[in-house]
């Protein structure tokens, strides 16, 4: 994912947010288990929401143990432990991370210092580790789809962020118990249309100067106004609403930190995140207002 889904840290308690690394590195502590060392560089903060949502859900009592690791090699880490949720966290950012390197490579999109090959060699084996196989088929479907309009330079931005929403929605239902899938679906796919609409807004400027796709570029040219760029909060917010109704329709009782933390997010940490859309915003900055939840 791209660095969107993450609490909005002034609304959130020393506490809650401990219990949020915790979560993060017990995902990495799972990915080092059970896909290998070098699987856990793949790791990021978008994937601890995914795990908030699971571990609600899920309803078990959750196991916080200090640990060492290569990075944090003299001071234990609190982690959450054996837990189904930060498992499957694990494996599913894997095949996410696979499947993303390889459709970048495919479409001359991979920039990093490592040889391609030679990456996906390494999380290939991850991938196998990590299983999943029905879930890694419907990842690299919704990919295939994806880059054939990013290719095709489809001019709507709804059909390319449905399939990243489907994609996400995919990943957050896999396997839940029936009485949750469906929210957990709408709720990843919400994420998804999110976290792709957002993304190309932000590239908008460098996606205009390079000729790169976007949407937004091919619908607004080369200048969004104060007015689109409204637009498109709008438009971003009450997707979020979407995901928040269906999460409401769950029957869960107090869940603690890790529903503090999921709710946060949901109404503050992404509106946040947009805030480079509000006309009056800093560049280079966020804005930060208040927000009673996410509908405006």
């Amino acid at each position: 994912m791209f660095g969107y889904v993450r609490p909005y840290r002034p609304s959130v308690t020393l506490g809650d947010y401990e219990f949020y690394r915790s979560v993060y590195c017990g995902i990495c502590r799972a990915m080092k288990r059970q896909t290998g060392q070098i699987s856990s560089m793949t790791l990021n903060y978008d994937m601890v929401f995914l795990a908030l949502a699971r571990i609600i859900v899920g309803g078990r009592t959750i196991s916080i143990h200090p640990h060492r690791c290569a990075v944090h090699p003299l001071k234990p880490r609190a982690m959450v432990v054996d837990n189904p949720a930060t498992d499957y966290a694990a494996r599913a950012t894997v095949l996410l991370a696979y499947r993303k390197l390889a459709d970048d490579v495919t479409d001359g999109r991979f920039l990093g210092k490592v040889p391609p090959a030679t990456a996906r060699a390494l999380l290939s084996r991850a991938k196998k580790r990590a299983g999943l196989a029905p879930l890694d088929r419907g990842i690299e479907t919704c990919l295939t789809s994806l880059s054939e309009m990013e290719r095709g330079r489809v001019a709507s931005i709804d059909r390319p962020a449905g399939a990243f929403g489907k994609l996400l929605g995919d990943i957050f239902a896999f396997e839940a118990p029936e009485a949750h899938a469906d929210a957990l679906r709408k709720v990843g796919d919400a994420v998804g249309r999110f976290i792709y609409c957002a993304d190309a807004a932000e590239d908008f400027p460098r996606d205009v100067r390079s000729g790169s796709y976007n949407p937004y570029v091919l619908t607004y040219g080369d200048t969004l106004s104060d007015d689109a760029k409204l637009d498109i909060r709008t438009s971003l917010i009450n997707t979020l609403a979407a995901g928040e109704a269906a999460w409401r329709t769950l029957p869960l009782s107090d869940a603690g930190a890790a529903g503090r933390l999921f709710l946060n997010i949901l109404y503050e940490g992404l509106p946040h995140r947009i805030d480079f859309l509000l006309p009056d915003a800093p560049k280079g900055k966020h804005k930060l207002t208040p927000y009673d939840g996410v509908l405006p």
